[in-house]
């Protein structure tokens, strides 16, 4: 194991098994000041260790969430931190990255993100980070699926408040 790896994995370690953290990462503060080590080492040493791929593979692999799901809504989460909102961005990236490469439609990822208490993802709280990471993907699936147009028109629906129509329009796109 390289010695960067060695010690971001001991300096999660330590960050995620403090108590009061119960292995949890969403919300979890022990996460964030993490993710600003990681950060800051990377800006320092100036050069590129500890890559945004290797990072979301690294939760990926820690498994402190109880399914891979939890990971887009975790980065959509992040996105509210400031200084780590670029950092999550392109983790978030990565990962739809992924599910387009295993040719996962936004409909499918409407039914994995849904929350127990909802049924489908498309009537949660536009605030909710469930729904934020739904619209995301679908954006971006609807871009690099359908091209600017298609991107133009499911941007469109969103505006107007019409997220049935976003899904059904990217849903022709299969």
């Amino acid at each position: 194991m390289a010695p960067v790896q060695r010690t971001s994995r001991r300096s999660f370690q330590d960050f995620t098994s403090r108590k009061g953290s119960n292995g949890r990462l969403r919300r979890n503060p022990e996460l964030v000041q993490w993710l600003r080590y990681i950060k800051m080492y990377r800006d320092h040493i100036k050069e590129s260790v500890f890559s945004d791929a290797q990072i979301v593979r690294f939760l990926t692999e820690a498994k402190p969430l109880r399914s891979g799901w939890e990971f887009a809504t975790l980065f959509q989460s992040l996105k509210d931190v400031p200084d780590l909102k670029k950092l999550a961005e392109n983790m978030q990236t990565h990962q739809f990255r992924e599910w387009l490469r295993m040719k996962i439609s936004p409909k499918i990822v409407t039914s994995m993100l849904a929350n127990p208490v909802y049924t489908y993802v498309v009537r949660l709280p536009k605030n909710d980070h469930s729904y934020r990471t739904w619209e995301a993907y679908t954006l971006y699936y609807a871009e690099r699926r359908g091209g600017e147009t298609m991107l133009e028109k499911v941007k469109t629906f969103f505006t107007n408040d019409n997220p049935v129509d976003a899904l059904t329009a990217v849903t022709k796109l299969q």
